[in-house]
């Protein structure tokens, strides 16, 4: 009879705020919030879920093989359960913005995993307009490496919403436009805890990730 609610990102929509508050802050009557000792339980779903492990920015350098990718996912989906286990509140939150990064098979193993533990699943995605998510990914991407001004970025939304609609159903995923000015004082993490039902007594936006805006990143590329 339990409820869980994924928040899943995306990237440059104060993802950031939202796992800090849950993580440090949040208390409310019914909810547990979901993690492994760190606010954000990305890397912990992507060790339990995600096929091409040995091929990703963080693991590509260990040299992994395949016994030792099913050893970390055994173990991360193993601490899952016992997390899921251990809280006894009816409702937990979990918050992971590399879900949006799953193929098909693995968003339904997602599902799969999930399933003996809960009867109602709800995630929510929020994107940012097209324009300032390319500015943002560019930007995101010239901290670590040199980009070229003429590199592309797929639109990825429309394809993200087909693939979690047809594992969970259309009525289980909710995508949100971060625009903050539509959200209650500003803030991302008083709408997020809207869709819970739950109220939010905050100091106002809080900007838990702070970069350089685009000019001065474009006045340091030139």
């Amino acid at each position: 009879g339990k409820r869980l609610v994924v928040h899943g990102g995306m990237h440059k929509t104060g993802s950031t705020a939202v796992q800090s508050h849950l993580f440090n802050h949040f208390s409310a009557p019914g909810h547990d919030y979901l993690h492994n000792g760190k606010a954000n339980a990305s890397a912990w779903m992507l060790r339990a879920f995600k096929d091409d492990l040995a091929s990703l920015p963080g693991f590509r350098r260990k040299g992994l093989d395949s016994r030792a990718v099913a050893r970390i996912r055994r173990h991360a989906r193993d601490g899952l359960a016992r997390a899921i286990a251990q809280r006894r509140q009816a409702a937990h939150i979990l918050c992971a913005e590399s879900i949006s990064t799953l193929e098909r098979g693995e968003i339904e193993r997602f599902r799969q995993f999930l399933e003996p533990f809960y009867t109602q699943i709800d995630i929510h995605f929020y994107v940012r307009p097209w324009k300032p998510r390319v500015e943002s990914a560019f930007q995101e991407k010239l901290k670590k490496r040199l980009v070229s001004l003429q590199e592309r970025y797929s639109h990825g939304y429309p394809r993200l919403a087909q693939e979690f609609d047809a594992v969970f159903g259309c009525k289980s995923v909710h995508f949100h436009r971060y625009d903050t000015s539509a959200f209650p004082g500003g803030d991302v993490v008083a709408h997020f805890l809207q869709q819970l039902g739950l109220s939010y007594e905050g100091l106002g936006p809080v900007r838990e990730n702070v970069s350089l805006s685009l000019p001065a990143i474009q006045l340091l590329y030139v």
